[in-house]
């Protein structure tokens, strides 16, 4: 996706902001204030995706906190390495919510509908690059000639290859992107299948705790990254006193 076409859909979203919002929220909200005694089988099951990283944990914390099940929601989880992976099941409807960050979000809503309900927390600084420590890399541009393992299509993937690579002026083909999942990059930072990783935490800290590698940059200085839970159109729409109390939930559990 081009920056014009991410562009094009973010003004696209802006735009039909108040219409989603009376469509899809006005109706979940006066059906809450109308029906605070309706019984916790009519709420809907929700299919529940997040990351296994860092960013996943406040939304793996709400699933264990017992709140949900305290407003009569059931869920089922569905863990994944990374949240492009949930936007994923989201658009091919298997998952009615899951959390990443807005990179993700804006292919979602293109190709999905997928609207966000709720930010939850904003992520730049655990996204980071880290190199080989035995290496003693300092800076991007040094990258060029080595393998970087990437999880292609993840939003600091995207971030890494369209933001940063080329502010340091590598550009395609000056580096080898090694794609993998993020769970798999610091075994191979270990065993020098890899020269550097762009990746999130706890992964990052791991490498530099061993002793395996340095931590030249965080992407906090050219993206915050907040990260929505977004839900699917279809699950709003179905029943929005589900997403309702879901919501509900979150400002419970961040108290």
């Amino acid at each position: 996706m081009t920056e014009k076409e991410a562009d094009t859909i973010l003004e696209e979203m802006m735009a039909n902001r108040d219409e989603l919002t009376r469509r899809q929220w006005l109706a979940g909200i006066a059906l809450a204030l109308a029906l605070p005694g309706r019984p916790a089988w009519a709420l809907e099951t929700i299919r529940q995706g997040f990351q296994t990283n860092i960013w996943g944990m406040p939304t793996y914390y709400l699933l264990k906190s017992g709140l949900l099940e305290k407003h009569g929601i059931k869920f089922e989880e569905f863990a994944v390495p990374s949240g492009n992976l949930t936007m994923q099941q989201m658009v091919a409807r298997q998952v009615d919510m899951g959390t990443y960050a807005a990179q993700s979000f804006i292919i979602g809503y293109d190709k999905g509908g997928l609207v966000a309900i709720a930010q939850i927390e904003t992520v730049g600084k655990t996204a980071q690059i880290v190199t080989r420590k035995e290496l003693k890399l300092s800076k991007v541009s040094e990258l060029k000639g080595l393998k970087v393992a990437n999880q292609t299509g993840s939003s600091v993937g995207n971030i890494f290859t369209d933001v940063i690579a080329p502010a340091a002026g590598l550009r395609k083909g000056d580096f080898q992107e090694v794609r993998m999942d993020v769970n798999n990059m610091v075994a191979a930072m270990a065993a020098k299948t890899v020269d550097a990783m762009v990746n999130v935490e706890p992964y990052n800290a791991i490498a530099v705790a061993e002793g395996i590698g340095t931590s030249i940059m965080d992407f906090s200085q050219v993206d915050k990254m907040p990260v929505f839970m977004a839900a699917t159109p279809d699950f709003v729409d179905k029943s929005p006193e589900t997403a309702v109390a879901y919501l509900k939930c979150w400002q419970e559990v961040a108290r």
